[in-house]
């Protein structure tokens, strides 16, 4: 080739280059605006369930409020007796009001749609009347309402009356600052209420209300962005707005690195081919030379085929499907730990590495569970729940992840109201874990044996009580993150009356994480279609084998709450199989009156957290325990109390049997020349 057409040819490469590296940049840049629009959009949803959730716990407590304010029997036994002006003075002065006065500056009766007797408010201003509709069809209703000038979180239940048109009572209060305040709290950013014209009230930092304001007006479009943030509206009722304010999660560099990657190598690529264009005489023919004997590379990003699969015939690599099976395979001479149970479980040797083994339990599917004692120096001891792996589950590899994933899961779980695990590891060919010891008993043996010997139920008060506190358990879980801040994404997936433990001293311990499902971090993964739980405390989602989220723990303790309430489950048939159809149906208008038949405060709170849609939930722990936190509740003294009535003697035994367990002897023990 002339040097004069390799010139031209050096030029036009290098022309190409450019242009190419231009090209790509224009869709570089395209892809990352589509990326940081998705970042926004999704960190705006986020944000906007956290809101909705908020919104929706806060209307659950004023319905609530509502139902348990129409059930005061001297307003019961006022409404249709007395005169306007007498149920007036006595919402105004008479004492058995004062806790609805103190809370609700707006409250009223209906004997239709529109309050006959509106205290707070202007009848005229106010229209509650779909409310009251809606709460004719369902005794109880909650709702926005909104009047030029004023919003209220407003709530409607109906007091029944012979042979009449049941009464509506409503309690209203306006959407605040403390109201506002508590969405922002929750959304953990800027909150702002607007009309669509301006904005009427904001809540968090103030540079994020500045960037709501300037969002007002747009609220039809749901989502709009800033230069770094994006704001969200839902419609809380006609004319009136709640935006939020949402941040990116991933941070945009400056200068993205792919495009300096790619102008460099256009640069390298096109100073190269000038270069050798440029060159005169040998040193090009030299470097054509050396060019045609330099061997192939592997472009960037593909792999060399012969790469990583080199195996030497005597060393099985990493992914050899035996080695597990080697690794616990043991000697013929060997004694297996396993041998001993294969006659009778209650053969197992007492003496299992550091933990003395005292009584079993019970057994599952997949392990043994021992309670035991360990001893330590200058008599120090400590009880255990000790779980270990069948010997036929460890030869399952499916098995023994799950077994693993369970460990690591509960040991990386430190809350007061989660029984934890302290000690996992492998004796032989055994795996086995430790967990906390907590005397005390499951909530289906607490509840059946108040029955039992009482002939009662537990204060309702103390079902709230044990309610909230697992509440406190599971928004904990649900809300762990990896190391790197990524959601794990745990769902317990067998909230139960047997898998929440009362102790001895009234404290209240989810435990049991064994079918847990967690997005991040675990061998095992859950594969959908799968049905894994106890079904009478199934959620709709997970009773069908759809993927579940938190949602349905949340659905799981709603009937946990029911059972304790009633001493009975919500799904009732002959077969598991019945109970399985009910699960995926959920709570169906058939069921709905056996919550009519609890407490008004407690059914309005159940009614929403056994929603069928997850999406008409409770959306998180917090906006359960938020609705019922208005509600007389009881104590942990009060609890232990009850513990010790049913079971105090059990339980002193109990603690005796572990006292009296004496260590093993050692060799300090021995006698003299032995």
């Amino acid at each position: 080739m002339s040097f004069s057409r390799r010139r031209l040819a050096g030029v036009t490469i290098a022309a190409v280059l450019a242009a190419g590296a231009g090209a790509a940049t224009v869709a570089i840049e395209a892809s990352h605006r589509q990326a940081r629009h998705d970042d926004l959009a999704e960190a705006a949803e986020s944000v906007r369930a956290r809101a909705e959730d908020a919104v929706r716990g806060q209307l659950a407590t004023v319905e609530g409020r509502t139902v348990a304010a129409a059930s005061i029997p001297v307003l019961r036994a006022q409404l249709g007796v007395v005169d306007e002006a007498t149920l007036r003075d006595g919402f105004s002065t008479e004492p058995w009001w004062e806790p609805v006065r103190r809370d609700f500056p707006i409250y009223g009766v209906a004997s239709g749609d529109t309050p006959e007797v509106l205290v707070g408010g202007d009848v005229s201003a106010l229209d509650f009347s779909a409310l009251i509709r809606a709460a004719r069809k369902k005794r109880q209703a909650s709702a926005v309402v909104v009047s030029p000038g004023t919003a209220v979180a407003a709530g409607a239940a109906l007091v029944d009356r012979p042979k009449a048109t049941p009464f509506a009572i409503v309690l209203a209060k306006p959407l605040g600052a403390e109201f506002l305040d508590e969405i922002a709290s929750r959304t953990r950013g800027g909150a702002l209420l607007s009309d669509g014209k301006r904005a009427l009230l904001g809540a968090g930092p103030a540079e994020e209300q500045e960037h709501l304001k300037s969002a007002v007006g747009k609220e039809k479009a749901g989502l709009v962005e800033g230069p770094s943030w994006a704001g969200a509206s839902a419609e809380l009722a006609p004319g009136l707005w709640l935006w939020f304010h949402a941040r990116p999660r991933i941070a945009a560099a400056k200068t993205p690195l792919d495009l300096i990657a790619l102008w460099a190598a256009a640069g390298a690529g096109a100073l190269i081919s000038l270069v050798v264009a440029f060159r005169r005489g040998g040193a090009a023919a030299a470097g054509a030379d050396s060019e045609a004997e330099m061997p192939t590379l592997p472009s960037a990003g593909r792999s060399d085929p012969g790469r990583g699969v080199r195996s030497d015939p005597g060393r099985p690599g990493r992914s050899d499907p035996g080695r597990t099976g080697d690794a616990l395979r043991t000697s013929p001479r060997s004694t297996d730990p396993g041998e001993a149970r294969k006659v009778s479980p209650l053969q197992r040797p007492k003496q299992f590495g550091r933990y003395f083994l005292v009584d079993r339990l019970g057994e599952g599917g997949m392990a043994e569970v021992y309670t035991a004692v360990a001893f330590g120096a200058e008599k120090f001891r400590r009880t255990f729940v000790v779980k270990l792996l069948h010997s036929s589950a460890q030869r399952t590899p499916s098995l023994v992840e799950m077994f693993i994933d369970e460990a690591k899961l509960a040991s990386n779980l430190v809350h007061s109201n989660i029984i934890p695990v302290y000690d996992f590891g492998k004796m032989g060919d055994e795996y086995f874990m430790a967990q906390e010891y907590v005397l005390g008993r499951d909530l289906r043996k607490l509840v059946t044996t108040s029955l039992e010997k009482e002939g009662k139920l537990l204060d309702p008060r103390l079902s709230v009580y044990i309610a909230r506190q697992a509440l406190h358990a599971l928004e904990y879980a649900h809300t762990q993150k990896t190391s790197d801040e990524r959601p794990m994404g745990i769902v317990h997936r067998d909230v139960s009356p047997n898998n929440i433990l009362v102790s001895a001293r009234g404290e209240v311990k989810l435990f049991d994480f064994g079918i847990a499902k967690a997005d991040e971090g675990r061998l095992h993964q859950t594969q959908t279609g799968v049905v894994k739980g106890n079904v009478q405390y199934m959620s709709p989602e997970q009773a069908r084998g759809e993927p579940v989220d938190a949602r349905a723990d949340l659905y799981s303790l709603g009937l946990v709450l029911y059972f304790l309430l009633t001493g009975r489950s919500l799904y009732r048939g002959e077969s598991a199989y019945e109970l399985l159809v009910q699960a995926a149906q959920g709570l169906t208008e058939k069921l709905m009156p056996s919550l009519q038949k609890l407490p008004p405060q407690l059914g309005a709170v159940l009614r929403v957290a056994l929603e069928p849609d997850r999406e008409q939930r409770f959306q998180t722990a917090t906006a359960f325990e938020n609705a019922l936190s208005g509600m007389p509740t009881g104590a942990a003294a009060e609890l232990a109390r009850v513990l010790q009535r049913l079971f105090g003697e059990d339980l002193k035994a109990e603690q005796a049997r572990f006292l009296s367990i004496q260590p093993p002897p050692t060799d300090e023990d021995a006698p003299a020349g032995s």
